[in-house]
């Protein structure tokens, strides 16, 4: 048997290539088996070695028949192992999508548009947990020196930057690049579940304040129980904003590598 040339397949060969190689009638001999003939797409193609059939299984020219159908044989003497490639997975890299399965790069901008989406709500959820942070020292300070001095600035520097960051991101989702993500199925609804959630929760951190606030100022208890629930709410909410989140792109990634 020569190295390529003359290599011999079996007949799965042609049950894998069913209606495009076939085995037409015998021909004589060749060393002592029956050749056959061997028709590609309705054409003959013949080799340095015919087909044959060797007791009731026919055996064809495995280069003849690859390269007929476009393919590339090679064979490696050191492992005797011979490889077919075809001429579309020759063309294709490592790893990446042949022609039928190519990615469309419409798609691909959609894709990376809801995951830059998905940053800036995630970077809204984190920061709530700095918000409660302050909260905490804030009520620790009163309660050691009876001064509200840390809540004071919160009116002023948090809330409104807060409320500038949700609405801007809300805006973004209803642009027209967001509403084709919708409609592909690229942007969950659940993500947009998780922006609320965390909208809901900055709400309630700022109701905490607002009644701790009005505590300190009338001495009234109702007010501190008012803050205790509110800061409860909050905080519940901020778990429920995050454990939201990341499910919902936890899928989208797995969907969308």
């Amino acid at each position: 048997m020569k190295k390529k040339t003359g290599l011999l397949a079996a007949a799965g060969l042609l049950l894998a290539v069913s209606g495009v190689a076939a085995a037409a009638g015998t021909t004589g001999e060749y060393k002592g088996y029956p050749v056959v003939n061997v028709v590609v797409n309705g054409k003959e193609v013949r080799g340095e070695v015919p087909g044959i059939n060797m007791e009731g299984n026919t055996l064809i020219p495995l280069k003849v028949v690859s390269e007929a159908l476009g393919a590339k044989v090679g064979w490696d003497q050191a492992t005797a192992t011979a490889t077919v490639t075809t001429t579309a997975a020759a063309s294709s890299p490592a790893g990446s999508p042949t022609s039928g399965q190519a990615e469309d790069p419409e798609k691909r901008k959609l894709v990376q548009s809801v995951r830059d989406l998905s940053k800036k709500i995630d970077a809204y959820i984190d920061e709530l947990s700095t918000i409660r942070e302050r909260i905490r020292i804030a009520k620790e300070f009163y309660d050691i020196k009876k001064n509200d001095h840390y809540f004071k600035p919160m009116n002023e520097f948090y809330w409104k930057s807060f409320e500038d960051r949700y609405w801007a991101i809300v805006t973004e989702t209803s642009g027209s690049a967001m509403n084709e993500a919708r409609q592909k199925g690229l942007l969950d609804k659940k993500l947009m579940e998780s922006l609320d959630n965390a909208q809901t929760s900055m709400q309630n951190y700022k109701n905490a304040v607002d009644h701790f606030s009005r505590y300190v100022s009338s001495g009234q208890s109702q007010f501190l129980d008012y803050y205790i629930t509110s800061y409860a709410n909050a905080f519940d909410m901020e778990l429920k904003a995050k454990e939201t989140f990341a499910g919902a792109f936890a899928e989208f990634q797995s969907k969308n590598p």
